[in-house]
């Protein structure tokens, strides 16, 4: 489901983007693909995701800016996935991860002359990831596994843009990216 909304005060734009996505799975393999039951996956899935972002824009005679903040939580995981060897559970996998995140974020672009423009903008992000899984052998052994992580960066980006005429331009980029994990 998503919903996407835009007003304006004056010349401020205001935008809002707003998203939930939920998935349920639930399949079973026959993975030796023969007429003997062999091997084999059980699996069942869960996902559940939600993001919102607000945005607010404006321009000026020389001046187009743009600046937001953006949220996001994710929940995913197996309940279980299991191996089979001929029909009986060999090992079965449970595991959950959740993802929070938030940025905040600016953005503008400044026409020195009609031909030249400069653009400056940040953006700084915050996420945090869990991750517990559990692993069951068939002979009842487990495993616990937990891990969780936060991370945290600014993001610069400079351009600088010259136009020729309509059709030709050049242009040089500074910017640094950023992609967390586990």
């Amino acid at each position: 489901v998503a919903l996407d909304t835009s007003t304006q005060f004056g010349n401020l734009d205001f935008e809002t983007k707003t998203a939930w996505q939920k998935n349920d799975l639930e399949s079973f393999t026959d993975s030796d693909a023969s007429t003997v039951n062999v091997a084999a996956a059980d699996n069942s899935q869960f996902s559940e995701t939600f993001s919102q972002e607000f945005l607010l824009s404006g321009d000026s005679d020389r001046l187009q800016w743009i600046t937001g903040l953006f949220g996001y939580y994710g929940h995913a995981g197996y309940e279980p996935f299991r191996s089979l060897s001929n029909g009986v559970a060999t090992s079965a996998i449970n595991n959950e991860n959740t993802t929070k995140s938030a940025a905040a974020f600016g953005e503008a672009t400044y026409s020195v002359t009609d031909a030249f423009k400069v653009t400056l903008g940040a953006r700084y992000t915050w996420e945090k990831r869990d991750l517990d899984i559990d692993i069951t052998a068939a002979s009842g052994a487990r495993t616990l596994n937990s891990a969780d992580t936060s991370f945290n960066e600014t993001t610069p980006r400079v351009s600088l843009q010259y136009y020729f005429n309509d059709d030709t331009n050049v242009y040089a980029t500074f910017s640094k990216g950023f992609k967390s994990g586990v």
